[in-house]
């Protein structure tokens, strides 16, 4: 038999898988009592394929261990999501056993290729040759499920309004992916409609048509795309967001760390309801290059986008958010908002020291000056109904007044948040700058924490990188 461990990346035996895979306390072969992990090593070393070469991961969840001796190559071939089924091309030299060393069934066709099926208990391989012969074979195998990753939408390049899309590989096999746009609306137009790429295993390649023309979209609109790979073609809907002209649209997702806040005018009723809100000043967000996921894909801006505005005075400062988001989940108090679905304010009020800050690179904590504020949308009912704010700083919700509505794409957010609660020698003035970036975590499962955020300036670790911050002007 050859039960037992099989080796980690760094060729340490282990029976778990750890961290970064996500796959912590799954054991590779499923051995049911220690006592048959033990005989692993014996039984490799009488089998003359014992010496661990390599870890291969062939997708997201399929794995290649390989070990090699006098007698040859061996490989424990298996997936830790559960069953699938692999097609090896070329594989007469394969033979194919269980983890008692059992013969196991598999399907051999005319030309020479093998498909067998895997799960979370390893099928093994075994080949006369060295392991190098049998990576070549691997490199080639066809994991069935998803082999690809897409998404995209509007973004801004170079002054320009483009169309974006985001492709990743989960596959190891080789081979190029064609990008083509099958429709977009009436009156637009597109420098090209296709193009080429061939990204590497497990990384994310950025395909850009320059959008010559645009028309106006009053309730926003769609862009389909078709993704040829693997001789499989899949459509990807690429969602854009409302906008009266293509100036107005290319201001709102322009991302050039600078934002504005407008003097209010009026009294501003924290209700939720944005009607009395205008257009000025609006910074969007839908960009796939600002998004981190862990586990959890964006989709495109059905599933995770936002747009917000703001407006002061001498008291306050004022948030306005429209957040579309496919699955609305709050599951986690005031304190810990950044957990679940919520929006991260991040303030930096000394004009002083404003450019030194903005050009730290480094990790470190934030000043005295500086704020982590979450504001939250309310569920409506049960645990977390109300809508809440929070200053990470002051460990209080500051005074801030936070209302909300849910939509029917995501959620509506309004929030008033006082000066002095934050700094006692502040004073709002038209022409300040203060430092300042906002992001938005998205979980969508429930009870679980989040796994996407999409941000506006810096990255995911804007909390303790001020450096990443950009500039909010009061006008």
């Amino acid at each position: 038999m050859w039960f037992g461990d099989l080796p980690n990346r760094t060729m340490i035996m282990s029976s778990y898988l750890q961290y970064p895979h996500n796959l912590a306390h799954i054991e590779y072969d499923g051995s049911p009592c220690p006592e048959l992990l033990a005989a692993n090593g014996l039984a490799r070393l009488l089998e003359g394929r014992h010496a661990p070469s390599e870890l291969i991961k062939l997708s997201a969840t399929s794995f290649a261990a390989v070990f090699s001796g006098a007698k040859g190559t061996l490989v424990g071939l298996w997936n830790t999501a559960g069953a699938t089924t692999v097609s090896i091309p070329d594989a007469a030299s394969l033979s194919v056993f269980n983890v008692f060393a059992e013969p196991e069934p598999a399907e051999r066709r005319s030309n020479g290729d093998l498909s067998l099926a895997i799960g979370t208990t390893p099928v093994y391989l075994t080949h006369p040759g060295a392991p190098t012969a049998v990576r070549s074979l691997l490199e080639r195998a066809d994991i069935a499920g998803d082999k690809l990753q897409a998404a995209g939408g509007i973004e801004v390049e170079d002054g320009q309004l483009v169309l974006a899309v985001y492709v990743k590989k989960l596959v190891m096999r080789a081979g190029a992916v064609t990008v083509s746009v099958a429709s977009v609306p009436e009156g637009w137009e597109l420098g090209q409609r296709s193009l080429t790429i061939d990204p590497a295993f497990e990384t994310t390649v950025r395909a850009v048509f320059p959008l010559s023309a645009v028309t106006p979209a009053q309730t926003g609109g769609r862009v389909l795309v078709n993704i040829s790979a693997f001789g499989v073609e899949t459509p990807v809907v690429c969602a854009f967001p409302p906008f009266s002209s293509a100036s107005r649209l290319r201001d709102e997702l322009r991302i050039d760390g600078k934002v504005a806040a407008l003097v209010a005018g009026s009294p501003v009723v924290i209700d939720g309801d944005l009607s009395e809100w205008s257009d000025e000043g609006t910074a969007r967000l839908v960009a796939g290059s600002r998004t981190v996921a862990q586990g959890e894909p964006w989709k495109g801006a059905d599933d995770l986008s936002g747009a917000l505005r703001f407006r002061w005075d001498r008291d306050h400062l004022f948030v306005a958010a429209m957040v579309t988001d496919d699955v609305f989940e709050r599951n986690s108090s005031a304190d810990a908002a950044y957990m679940s679905d919520s929006i991260e304010l991040f303030l930096d009020l000394d004009e002083a020291d404003l450019a030194q800050d903005r050009k730290k690179t480094d990790n470190n904590p934030q000043g005295p000056d500086e704020f982590q504020l979450l504001i939250a949308p309310g569920k409506g009912d049960g645990h977390f109904a109300q809508a809440t704010g929070w200053c990470c700083r002051t460990q209080s919700d500051g005074g801030i007044r936070v209302a909300s509505h849910r939509t029917a794409t995501g959620y509506s957010l309004e929030a008033a948040i006082p000066w002095a609660s934050l700094s006692r020698s502040f004073a709002p003035r038209a022409g300040t700058e203060i430092g300042f970036t906002f992001q938005i975590p998205d979980a969508d499962v429930p009870g679980r924490p989040a796994k996407k955020w999409i941000y506006w300036t810096g990255n995911d670790g804007n909390w303790q990188n001020p450096g990443g911050w950009g500039r909010m002007s009061f006008r």
